[in-house]
């Protein structure tokens, strides 16, 4: 029954793109920690000791993306690397900041 509680916590949206990035990493890193896993991201090792939990982990950040994006994540093995794959992919480098047109001189 616990089981059940949780997956009903970690329903959140899919990772669409930059636009949801902000708010499915934030929403993504609580289901993570809500179910222990959050140390596989971080690549902490007791947990990559633990196959099963790092695996969970990395099938809980693919199925949290639309299928678009998985061309981001299907060649990595860890949920670390899979999660920094989509961080380098869509987390605001400022350059691409929405609405704030750049000032280049022109």
């Amino acid at each position: 029954m616990a089981e059940t509680g949780m997956q009903n916590l970690c329903q959140i949206e899919k990772l669409i793109g930059r636009e949801n990035y902000g708010t499915w990493k934030f929403a993504m890193r609580a289901c993570l920690e809500a179910e222990d896993l959050w140390g596989c991201v971080l690549g902490d090792e007791a947990y990559e000791a633990d196959v099963k939990k790092m695996t969970k982990a990395r099938a809980k950040i693919v199925l949290a993306v639309q299928k678009q994006n998985y061309g981001h994540i299907q060649n990595a093995e860890t949920p670390k690397q899979a999660w920094e794959n989509l961080k380098n992919a869509f987390e605001d480098k400022g350059l691409t900041r929405k609405g704030y047109p750049m000032n280049i001189g022109l």
